[in-house]
Parts: structure tokens; C-alpha cells; sequence
């Protein structure tokens, strides 16, 4: 790929919905994209220039200026802008959009920009960084630039505006984020913040192509998650099947993920509890659990979990952005500070912004003056809403309403801090595709406020009898402070109350087993892991169907070694064509056991076509066509 960077200008960029004369410097292009030369300079990734004629430039240009992203860049500047004016930014910059072979989007601080003239350091600059395709694709995927690039600009706001670091990663989970993951009240915060300007750049788009794209891939993929999502349970409640849909996740459940961040965060299911199965091992109870594939309504997550869970801070932050409060504007006085002459009177809110700005620009204030991230023992969402009823109390009652509506229960600052178990030598998968221990780390953490019962049950020894025990303990007398009072739990054995607590939260341990063990997130180590899994489950179940024919038909006919040998080659060989033809059948069809059917139906009729004549061996041939067709048929219903 050729070394790309495109610079869009301000004529370009400039959306017709606003005027962005009060925070916009007029000498300052908008954006420019960026494309790695492969080089570091002074350990920053080098970047360079490209033509901006090229066609490359003017693709990204016009989905640019034609998409929420312009709209949503203002709000970008005016956070500059506000910094500046508080003596915490030196100076205003455009929007960097790095081009990669990277995969997904990623929000990054740092790099030196290689012009004709010389080579700039820009150490401390912002960037987003997506991989190529998704700035040239249909910008009106589910999931493509147009909501991608204000994602990732979203961490790139808190990171500015809050106190604290909030980029870097000092969390404590094991697990990478995802929707309906629980992992820690900073990691949900950030995540959940940036997924709901997903949805805010899906429901404000005004380009009426790109929208009404969008929400037709949402309403296609609710369509086709039910066939997904039942043949993965069905996965693991029947292990016997050969595991088409366990194998084929990594194919299906990116787009399931995406689906979920709009649809689940608008319906507000995330605050139930996601189906749990009770498997024999917790790390499988786990993997399930996390996927998020099945809700469980008949509980409703703690309040613990809700804030540790980005899927609910991004509920929340939806339902707020798409509430009545962005056509509430404030004093003139208190947007003065996000205009680049701070000086200027008769400022007219509703002429400068629009009304999504409006509710950000409110957001900008808050993060700057009330959430701390980095190293905080408080929920960040806790922090913003305290200062959002602090900061406009006339807004409160709105906010308090969102919350009871997206939570379940009364908005309430008293949470407890974190209390973290660490357990040794536990292999944890930290990605939700992987079911096969093809990238795991040799450790498990969990906040035991959070935790459910097979959570605790990766501590060796610890039974889910004890596990629901402390579990049954916490629901009735409230969140843990220390570990200490593991030892009240009358019905919990003293041994185990010994193991659990012996197992807190070991920071160096944590810290030296995470950079000593690389943790390899290659693609193709997870693929390799997949098909050796599904193979090696094939070759099970043609054993046992050959060992059948065998048994049944073969062993009777006096036939030599050698014979049986290459018959045994050449059924295995049909054997994988079903295998292919159930995996085919799974990922591009809804009705796979019918096209597996249709398939053993045919495979029939051509051996009646070639034996028919031949009584024994036609009855040999359709019964390995049955027992085959048999046994992917159970696999992909």
C-alpha cells in the first residue's frame, strides 16, 4: 500500500449545519490523514504526506464533508479551544487521521510528520488511527468511518479534557473490553463513552444515504443473530456436535458486537444479566457469559457490575445525548470559554452550535472539572453524573430520570471501590472468540463485587456451592469493603475463606507475570487453533462412523488390507467435504440443516446412479452418506 496522508481543507469540511467561526482558527485545515513510512523517529511513528488530488483524497474528502464527522469535528475543535483558553494547551491543531494496514480504529498521542521541508516531532499530538479499507468502503456500513472515526475521536476527548491520563492502560481486568463485558469502572467509562457516539453519529446523520444504510445493516443483522446466537449455545450444551458455530465466531460476532452497541444500548437490555450455563469449566462459564449472546431478564445486574459494564455507560450516555437536554442552551456566558475570542459579546448559543454540540460542549466542561480515570478507585460515570447535577442543577431531574430509565434503580454516588482477586496460574482467554486457548495469559482477575459465581470459582479449591454462597451473602448484605468479612459468612468453610483472601490483588505479580509473558494476538494463531480444533473433532466422529460401517458391513466381506485402507482414505475424504459443507452451510445460510439435507439427498442419488447395480455396495454407500449426513446435520442445527 502506498504511503498515504491526505490533508482536507477547511473549504472542504466546513458542514452546512455549522458555523464554526468562534472556535475554528481560519488558517487551520480540518483534518489530515496520515499514513505510517514504517520508520520511528525518536521512538514516534513516522508519518507522511500524500497528494491531495489523488483519488484516495478526494473519496476520504467527500464522505468527510458529507457525514456526521464534519459536525462532530467542531465539537473536537471546541475542545481545543477550551484547553487553550485555560493555559492547558499550547496550541490548536487539526484532526490527524492515520491510514494503516492495523486493524479497527485506535485513539493515539504521539508521532513525527516527515514534509518536504523537514521532518516535524509531534509528541504530544492526537491522531486516529484506521486501517485503510474502512475510510474507502461504504460509509453507510454498520460500523465504517462515519462512525468509527467519531468513536475513536470520543477517547480522544476524555484522554484531553479529564485530569488524569485516562488513555493509558492501568486497568486490572484480564479480559479486552466488550460490550457486555464487565471489567472495571475506568475501562467502561472510557469504552462506553465513545460507543455511544456511535449512536449519536447514526441518529444524527443528516446525509439521508448513509443513514437509512446504516440502519438497514442493523435491522439485517438482528435478523440473522438469532442463527448465530442459538447454534453457539446449542455448542455448548451439546458437545458432541462438531462446533460450527464455536469455529465460525470469529466470523459472526464482530458484527453481532456492533449490532449490540446500538440496539441493546437503546432498548436498555444491558442491565440484565447475561445467560450463564453451568458448564464444568468456569473459563467455558466464562467465555459464554461474556459473549453476551443471551439475556438472562429474570435478573438484573448490581450496581457494581452496571458501572464496571461499558454496554450500560453507553445505555446511559444514549439516552442522554437523544434526550430533550441538547435543545437545552445555557447562558451565553458559559460558552465563551470554547470560543477562540473569549472577550466577544452577544454570543448567540443556538447560531454557533447545534444541538448535539450544545450537549457535548456541557460534556467537555464536565470531564474537565469532575472525572478522574487514571488511578481513581471511583466510578468515572458516579463522577460525571455528580457533576453534571452540580454543574446545570436545573438539568438534574432529566438526568436522574435517564439513569432510573437505563439502570433499573435510583442514581446513587456510594458505590464501594474495587476490591481485586488475582488468581495464579489460571489460563484466561482475553479475547471472546477465542473458546480454544489459542491467546490466553496465565492469570485471572476480578473485583469480587462484581464477580459472579464462576468468577470465584477459578480459585483452585473453591466450589460453586462456596461461590453462590458468597454470592448469596453479598446480594442480601450488601458489597464487600474488605475480604476480612469473607470470614462472617457462617455457611462458608474457613479454608475457603482462607484461599480467597490469600488470593487478593497482587500488583507487582500482575505487573511482572503481564510483561514477562508476550501475549500474541495474532490472527492467524487463532485460525490455526480453529481448524485444528474442528479437525480433530472430525476425525473423532469419522472413527466412530467408519468404525460403525466396519462393524456393520466391511468386516464380513473378507477384504484385504490394502483395500480397506484406501477405502478408509476415500470415506474419509467425503467425511471433509461434509465438514466444509456444514461449516459453508453455517456462516451463509439460516437454514443450514436444510442445505445439509439437500446435500445428503443428492450424495445419496449419485450413489444410487453408480451402484444401483451393485446391491452391497449401494447399501454401503448410502449408509455412510446417512451416518455422515447424520452427524453435521445435529452439528448445525
Amino acid at each position: 500500500m502506498m504511503p498515504v496522508l491526505i490533508i482536507v481543507c477547511q473549504s472542504i469540511c466546513v458542514s452546512p449545519q455549522a458555523t464554526t467561526q468562534g472556535f475554528f482558527p481560519d488558517s487551520l485545515r480540518r483534518i489530515v490523514l496520515i499514513q505510517p513510512t514504517g520508520e520511528t523517529v525518536n521512538d514516534l511513528p513516522e508519518m507522511v504526506p500524500v497528494d491531495d488530488t489523488s483519488a484516495l483524497y478526494r473519496t476520504v474528502a467527500q464522505t468527510i464533508s458529507n457525514s456526521f464527522i464534519n459536525e462532530f469535528l467542531d465539537i473536537y475543535f471546541a475542545a481545543q479551544v477550551y484547553l487553550k483558553n485555560q493555559g492547558e494547551l499550547d496550541s490548536i491543531e487539526p484532526a490527524y487521521i492515520a491510514l494503516t494496514n492495523n486493524q479497527g480504529g485506535f485513539a493515539k498521542f504521539g508521532f513525527s510528520l516527515k514534509m518536504k521541508n523537514g521532518t516535524v516531532l509531534k509528541r504530544n499530538s492526537a491522531y486516529v488511527d484506521i486501517v485503510l479499507r474502512y475510510a474507502t468502503e461504504d460509509p453507510s456500513r454498520l460500523m465504517s468511518i462515519t462512525q468509527l472515526y467519531p468513536h475513536e475521536m470520543g477517547h480522544i476527548l476524555v484522554h484531553l479534557l479529564c485530569p488524569e491520563d485516562t488513555v493509558s492502560n492501568n486497568t486490572r481486568s484480564t479480559d479486552v473490553h466488550f460490550f457486555s463485558i464487565i471489567t472495571d469502572y475506568s475501562t467502561a467509562f472510557n469504552e462506553g463513552f465513545a460507543e455511544h457516539i456511535e449512536n449519536v453519529s447514526r441518529l444524527s446523520e443528516k446525509h439521508e444515504n448513509i443513514r437509512s444504510g446504516i440502519f438497514s445493516d442493523i435491522e439485517n443483522i438482528g435478523k440473522t443473530s438469532e442463527h448465530f446466537t442459538n447454534g453457539f449455545e446449542r455448542d455448548f450444551k451439546f458437545p458432541f456436535r462438531l462446533g460450527f458455530f464455536k469455529t465460525s465466531m470469529i466470523g459472526w460476532y464482530q458484527r453481532f458486537e456492533d449490532y449490540k452497541r446500538y440496539e441493546c444500548a437503546i432498548n436498555k437490555e444491558v442491565r440484565y444479566k447475561s445467560t450463564v450455563l453451568k458448564l464444568r469449566d468456569p473459563e467455558d462459564q466464562i467465555s459464554f457469559r461474556n459473549s453476551g449472546v443471551k439475556i438472562n431478564r429474570n435478573e438484573i445486574r448490581n450496581m457494581v457490575q452496571m458501572h464496571a459494564t461499558e454496554g450500560t455507560v453507553n445505555s446511559f450516555f444514549t439516552h442522554l445525548s437523544t434526550s430533550s437536554l441538547p435543545g437545552h442552551f445555557l447562558d451565553p456566558e458559559f460558552y465563551k470559554p470554547f470560543l477562540l475570542d473569549s472577550t466577544l459579546t452577544g454570543v448567540i448559543p443556538q447560531e454557533l452550535f447545534t444541538q448535539i454540540q450544545n450537549q457535548f460542549v456541557k460534556y467537555l466542561y464536565i470531564l474537565d472539572h469532575y472525572v478522574v480515570s487514571n488511578n481513581s478507585q471511583r466510578s468515572q460515570l458516579t463522577d460525571f453524573i455528580d457533576g453534571y447535577i452540580q454543574s446545570f442543577p436545573e438539568e438534574a431531574d432529566t438526568v436522574r430520570k435517564i439513569f432510573r430509565e437505563v439502570f433499573g434503580q435510583e442514581f446513587t454516588n456510594q458505590l464501594p471501590p474495587p476490591l481485586w482477586l488475582l488468581v495464579k496460574e489460571h489460563s484466561h482467554r482475553v479475547l471472546i472468540y477465542d473458546l480454544f486457548n489459542a491467546i490466553t495469559v496465565p492469570v485471572y482477575t476480578f473485583d469480587l463485587n462484581a464477580a459472579e459465581a464462576e468468577d470465584i470459582q477459578t480459585i483452585k479449591g473453591v466450589t460453586r456451592k462456596d461461590a453462590e454462597t458468597i454470592i448469596s451473602y453479598r446480594n442480601a448484605n450488601g458489597c464487600f469493603t474488605d475480604l476480612s468479612q469473607l470470614n462472617y459468612i457462617q455457611s462458608l468453610p474457613q479454608e475457603t475463606a482462607i484461599k480467597i483472601i490469600s488470593s487478593a490483588f497482587d500488583p507487582k505479580y500482575f505487573e511482572d507475570t503481564l510483561t514477562d509473558f508476550e501475549m500474541n494476538l495474532d490472527i492467524f494463531t487463532l485460525v490455526k487453533k480453529l481448524f485444528t480444533y474442528i479437525m480433530f473433532r472430525g476425525i473423532v466422529w469419522y472413527f466412530l462412523i467408519f468404525g460403525i460401517i466396519y462393524l456393520a458391513l466391511i468386516r464380513t466381506e473378507k477384504r484385504g488390507i490394502k483395500r480397506n485402507i484406501f477405502l478408509f482414505l476415500k470415506l474419509l475424504l467425503l467425511w471433509i467435504l461434509f465438514i466444509i459443507a456444514g461449516q459453508a452451510a453455517v456462516v451463509f445460510s439460516q437454514i443450514a440443516y436444510v442445505v445439509i439435507i439437500a446435500l445428503s439427498l443428492l450424495m445419496c442419488a449419485v450413489c444410487w446412479l453408480l451402484y444401483r447395480k451393485r446391491t452391497n455396495l449401494m447399501y454401503r454407500s448410502l449408509i455412510t452418506v446417512g451416518l455422515m449426513g447424520l452427524a453435521i446435520g445435529i452439528s448445525v442445527f
